[in-house]
């Protein structure tokens, strides 16, 4: 009788890890993540903490069958991670605003989730602008940005089924444009600074192009960034590759 209730119990196979122990890995590396952040620029120690929040998410996802949806998830913290950069000091309009729209509408197989995912990161982020900074939150501009932010996922939509380097530099590029020539007639249009006729239109374009250079710049590295970081690691880590898009 000893014997079977012995041969009965359930008994932890000694070649795998368990969660308990993947927990324990995750404490190390997020511990490893917080004390590179002083030491180093912010983004730098902002990237670790994120690189090990996705290899040890990963590797938990490789080893329990019970947790769902790893891509997606993963997605989700790179898309918040990013936009929560912007509360990092930057210079005039350089900002992840344009490869957040562009890698939404890209990855997630939703459109609703590719709209309001990465739309959602950004207002939080804008939250923490006017709480840190003072920023005015209801501006009618503000929305202006965010009607920006909807159409620019649209060239994400076109990357889906061509996602290739020089299409995500075009696309980006594209962008850029599309944010610079409709958030500066938004500003002509306010009335608040230039003669509401034709000089007054081109005086303000003019004025806007030296901030036409970060907001390329911004989409180029930014894009590089999210795209890349997530091909690389859908290579490194087959349970991100399983489908299209999420």
């Amino acid at each position: 009788m000893g014997r079977r209730s012995e041969l009965g119990r359930a008994r932890r196979p000694t070649g795998i890890k368990t969660t308990d122990s993947l927990r324990g890995k995750e404490s190390v590396l997020l511990m490893m993540s917080f004390s590179f952040a002083p030491t180093f620029n912010l983004k730098v120690g902002a990237f670790h903490f994120y690189y090990a929040l996705v290899v040890n998410y990963v590797t938990i996802q490789e080893r329990s069958a019970a947790m769902l949806k790893p891509r997606l998830l993963v997605l989700v913290s790179m898309v918040v991670a990013v936009a929560v950069s912007r509360l990092i000091p930057h210079p005039p309009n350089f900002t992840p605003m344009i490869a957040l729209a562009l890698f939404g509408g890209t990855y997630f197989k939703e459109k609703r989730t590719a709209y309001l995912v990465p739309l959602a990161a950004m207002i939080i982020s804008d939250i923490g602008l006017v709480v840190l900074q003072g920023y005015e939150f209801f501006t009618m501009m503000r929305l202006v940005v965010y009607g920006c932010f909807v159409l620019i996922t649209l060239l994400g939509f076109l990357l889906r089924h061509n996602l290739k380097f020089f299409n995500v530099i075009a696309a980006s590029l594209a962008g850029s444009i599309i944010f610079f020539i409709i958030t500066n007639f938004a500003e002509w249009a306010g009335g608040h600074l230039y003669p509401m006729n034709m000089s007054g239109l081109v005086a303000c374009y003019v004025a806007a192009v030296p901030f036409f250079q970060n907001t390329l710049l911004s989409a180029l590295l930014y894009s590089g960034i999210l795209f890349g970081v997530f091909e690389f690691a859908k290579h490194r880590f087959p349970v991100l590759a399983q489908s299209k898009c999420v």
